[in-house]
């Protein structure tokens, strides 16, 4: 609440209330850029109606709070449409032997889901965002469910890419998922994802580390044609889009907990199952089982 306190005998005294935009009859409604409610200025009296300068404070104070009270409202959010994580179960996946495997769909959280977003699908989900061109790959899918970058709007390399909307070259600007990992083991972990590529432009990712890109995370590509579930490793380079194996790397210096993020670089892709292992080997069929920490 903000009071014009400068009274004299001729001026009437204005009164700033900060106070929900609802219909207030009579009432001059202001808004200011810092500020998050509307503010509304009430000229109160001429000074002289009031004998003490207390009990026009006392009067004006209440009157601030009984039509703030008046004119809350009951569910209107007036604050700005951010990007809200959809917070799963908050699992700690531990790290054992130098291998740590984790569900794509049991993830800490999910934030920046403005543009695009990460949608869990299993073989009876029916509701999606369009355009979606890919088929239902549930039933191969590790535990039945996998994750899409949705909508899908570039399928092939004939339509529109957009930087920002469907395709995302830097890491760490949309769709980025997070997973809590304690690692027993530190060194230089391999990560490998399992996906289904149904094209040539729904095949790539980004990974990162406790909120950083590094180089050695960028650019994840997989072979656009295999129609399948498979596992991959590879880093697309302008020499060879295909990708090199060895380069899709991090760097685990010490053992405890951190935060393993991935983020979308194109959409429509089919995110299952994801892995990290010391040595350069690709998991099999769906990959071992994930390993919960406990202590």
């Amino acid at each position: 609440m903000i009071i014009d306190t400068t009274v004299d005998n001729k001026a009437k005294i204005k009164y700033i209330f900060p106070l929900w935009k609802r219909g207030l009859g009579g009432f001059n409604l202001l808004k200011r850029p810092s500020v998050t409610k509307p503010i509304i200025i009430i000229p109160i009296m001429s000074y002289h109606l009031f004998v003490k300068r207390t009990t026009l404070f006392r009067a004006a104070i209440w009157m601030g709070v009984a039509l703030s009270s008046a004119c809350q409202p009951a569910s209107e959010n007036t604050q700005p449409e951010i990007s809200e994580p959809e917070v799963e179960d908050a699992l700690v996946f531990e790290e054992t032997n130098g291998v740590v495997a984790v569900e794509a769909e049991h993830f800490t959280n999910q934030t920046d889901t403005l543009v695009r977003k990460w949608y869990t699908i299993e073989e009876s989900t029916t509701s999606l965002p369009t355009p979606d061109p890919d088929e239902n790959n549930a039933a191969t899918a590790s535990g039945g469910v996998y994750l899409e970058a949705l909508p899908d709007t570039r399928t092939t390399h004939d339509d529109v890419l957009t930087k920002g909307e469907n395709f995302f070259p830097e890491p760490g600007k949309a769709g980025i998922l997070n997973y809590n990992v304690y690692f027993n083991t530190p060194g230089k972990y391999y990560v490998w994802v399992r996906t289904h590529t149904s094209g040539t432009e729904d095949n790539g990712i980004h990974v990162g580390l406790d909120g950083e890109w590094p180089e050695t995370g960028q650019r994840m590509q997989f072979d656009g044609n295999k129609q399948e579930w498979s596992w991959e490793s590879r880093q697309r380079t302008e020499e060879i889009h295909t990708g090199v194996p060895e380069l899709i790397y991090l760097m685990i210096e010490e053992p405890g907990r951190h935060t393993i993020s991935f983020s979308m670089r194109e959409d429509g892709f089919e995110f299952d199952k994801w892995a990290m292992t010391l040595a350069y080997q690709a998991p099999e069929g769906t990959g071992l089982e994930a390993k919960i920490y406990n202590k």
